[in-house]
C-alpha cells in the first residue's frame, strides 16, 4: 500500500474532527474559510479511502497520522465498543442495527452512551479515544 501523505494543514484540520469539531468550528479554532476546512476534509476523505469523517479518524488511527496523550481508562459493555467499532469501519447506524439485530432506538443509546463514558463530544473523538485505550472490537 502506498504511502500517505497529509499535509500539515490537512493534519490540523484531522485533529479537529478528531477532537469532534465541526468543520465551521474547526475553521473557526483555525483561522481558516469554511470553504477551506470542507474542501480538505473531502481530501482527507479520498486520501484515507474513507466515506465519512468517523472512518477517516479511525483510519488515521491506525495508520498511526493521529497522535495524542493517551486518555484515562474507560469501561465499554461489548455492545458499546461492537457499535462503535462498525461505526469506525464507516457503516450508518441503520446498518449497524440491521447487521446485529438491534432496533434503531437501542443503536442511538448504545452511539450516545460511548461518547458520554470516554467524555468525547462526537463519535469521532470517541473512537479515537477507544482506540488509543484498545477498547473497540477488532472485527477485520
Amino acid at each position: 500500500m502506498a504511502q500517505i501523505v497529509i499535509y500539515p494543514a490537512e493534519r490540523k484540520v484531522l485533529e479537529k474532527i478528531a477532537e469532534g469539531c465541526t468543520n465551521q468550528k474547526a475553521a473557526n479554532e483555525l483561522g481558516l474559510s469554511r470553504h477551506t476546512v470542507d474542501k480538505q476534509v473531502k481530501t482527507l476523505l479520498k486520501k484515507l479511502g474513507a466515506s465519512t469523517r468517523v472512518e477517516a479518524v479511525s483510519k488515521a488511527l491506525e495508520l498511526g497520522l493521529l497522535k495524542g496523550p493517551k486518555p484515562e481508562p474507560a469501561k465499554l459493555t461489548g455492545a458499546e465498543a461492537e457499535v462503535l467499532s462498525m461505526l469506525a469501519e464507516g457503516l450508518t447506524e441503520k446498518r449497524v442495527g440491521f447487521l446485529t439485530s438491534r432496533t434503531d432506538n437501542t443503536i442511538k443509546t448504545l452511539t450516545r452512551r460511548a461518547p458520554e463514558k470516554l467524555n468525547a463530544s462526537s463519535n469521532a473523538e470517541a473512537i479515537v479515544i477507544a482506540t488509543r485505550l484498545g477498547l473497540l472490537n477488532d472485527s477485520k
